[in-house]
């Protein structure tokens, strides 16, 4: 199945597709979504409630309606870099892939999947000429430093690094610029 990188909104109601969908998921495991990652959820609601500028809750959507993980994203000023740095936290992974029999070959893939396609919007809609991915587990980051000589090998990125439970990245192209014209 292919993923697509969705934005969610309570005003367009993708979030409440969201909701709905991860609701089911819980379900389905005899869970209740409303005790289901509550240190995160409301966080992720509040952004996509507001929807403020430069930052986004974004999750993984796959071919058949189903969402398989969740994100905040963010693309801003820090200090210490030059240009905007995008940066991925409350990474979570669906009730299906956290209360199911989640396999490494599918651990793999959404991993795999949510990092590309985050890559993608740091090069394009949200333009950032770094990024920073928290890793949500030590599964995480045992699977990013795995890849991360890859990684290196990839013509995109100028610098691969991991530190502490965050993996930095800063890409070797120019951002496109966005709808306002802002270039990260």
């Amino acid at each position: 199945m292919d993923h697509h990188l969705e934005k969610l909104l309570v005003s367009t109601g993708t979030w409440g597709l969201f909701e709905t969908d991860w609701r089911a998921q819980c379900e389905a495991f005899g869970e209740d979504f409303d005790q289901y990652a509550v240190g995160s959820l409301p966080v992720l609601r509040a952004i996509a409630t507001e929807s403020p500028k430069d930052a986004g809750v974004f999750a993984l959507r796959g071919d058949d309606g189903s969402y398989a993980a969740i994100a905040q994203v963010n693309s801003t000023l820090l200090p210490g870099y030059e240009g905007k740095v995008l940066r991925v936290r409350h990474l979570l992974l669906s009730p299906t892939l956290d209360y199911g029999e989640l396999s490494l070959e599918d651990y793999a893939n959404i991993m795999g999947r949510m990092f590309s396609r985050t890559v993608y919007l740091a090069a394009s809609e949200m333009p950032s000429a770094h990024v920073k991915f928290h890793l949500r587990s030590p599964a995480d980051r045992q699977f990013f430093s795995s890849a991360l000589s890859m990684l290196k090998d990839f013509a995109i990125f100028s610098s691969v690094a991991m530190r502490g439970a965050w993996l930095y990245l800063t890409l070797n192209i120019a951002p496109t610029k966005g709808a306002n014209g802002e270039v990260g």
